[in-house]
């Protein structure tokens, strides 16, 4: 039971950052690099929008499927049922009106429901309607953010409980912004296998860039925010489970950092010069990397969840 409640938050962080980041490429990265081209590259644009619409949908679905399963596994942990007995109406019914993770449990699927009809009714009108792009990308934001109430942050109390749901609110956003956007621009980076496409992927890459400076800055601030409250004194790393996994996480954290930065330093600027369709392919790769190190780290804090923290294990020992 304890691996599938593991996969399951891993698959519904994973599908909702990949939602959110989706339309962050679209609107922020893809778009405007499209657009700052002479001629705009419309046709691009719009595949872009289409791809956005695909990839959305499978992630709004996987989403949804796993936010059913992971109320199950809530209900049958909070019941010391078994997962038939847990799935009884009044069972489930009980967990929804009486349980914090519950009540947000029920906003989250109206969100996610709201997504849904928001993507069937823009699939013939996303590509031209940047609203209804940004309304859809604004709901994604929220139903990620409400994330930390589904967390330890949600078992503080008074001030600490404001401060710490802030941070992990304001920590998931930048982590979306950053590894939700890395497929679409490895898609993107992909397109410039001739030179009048390199223009356009040079912006990409400088947008990119900036948006995962920022994103990172604010996963530093709000990561140490949250190991405040979480880990306490710094014995705790190595002296408890949760330590030791954070610790796991910081690493491959700081992995995907220094692709970044080579990416940032050493290969975007090559995208202007006559080694351009190679740094692409490299930056291309590089972007894979980030990608796979990022899903790794998904999984950590999957486990995460579901360890006790540091502070209170180190209290206990």
């Amino acid at each position: 039971m304890q691996a599938l409640t593991i996969a399951t938050r891993t698959l519904h962080f994973a599908a909702v950052i990949a939602l959110f980041g989706e339309f962050v490429f679209l609107l922020y990265v893809a778009d405007r690099a499209f657009a700052a081209v002479s001629p705009p590259a419309n046709a691009a644009r719009a595949a872009a929008g289409r791809r956005t619409l695909c990839v959305a949908g499978w992630s709004i679905a996987a989403a949804l499927v796993s936010a059913v399963l992971w109320l199950g596994l809530e209900a049958a942990e909070m019941s010391g049922a078994g997962m038939p007995a847990a799935l009884r109406a009044e069972t489930l019914a009980t967990v929804l009106e009486r349980t914090g993770f519950g009540r947000v449990w029920a906003l989250r699927l109206g969100l996610g429901v709201a997504i849904a009809l928001l993507l069937l009714f823009g699939r013939h009108r996303m590509q031209a309607s940047q609203p209804l792009g940004l309304a859809t990308a604004l709901l994604a934001g929220v139903l990620l953010a409400t994330l930390a109430w589904a967390g330890h942050a949600a078992g503080e109390r008074g001030a600490d409980r404001v401060v710490h749901l802030s941070a992990d609110a304001v920590h998931l956003v930048a982590a979306g912004a950053w590894l939700g956007t890395l497929p679409g621009l490895a898609w993107l980076l992909a397109r410039a296998r001739e030179p009048k496409d390199l223009e356009p992927a040079a912006i990409a890459a400088r947008r990119f860039s900036a948006l995962g400076v920022t994103s990172v800055s604010a996963l530093v601030l709000t990561g140490i925010a949250n190991a405040w409250y979480t880990v306490g004194a710094p014995a705790s790393l190595l002296g408890t489970t949760y330590g030791r996994l954070l610790l796991m996480k910081l690493v491959l954290v700081a992995a995907m950092v220094a692709l970044a930065a080579v990416n940032r330093t050493r290969l975007t600027p090559r995208l202007a010069s006559e080694t351009g369709i190679a740094a692409a392919r490299e930056l291309r790769r590089n972007a894979i990397a980030e990608a796979v190190f990022g899903v790794a780290v998904l999984a950590i804090v999957g486990l995460l969840g579901i360890t006790v923290p540091a502070v209170h294990a180190h209290m206990h020992m």
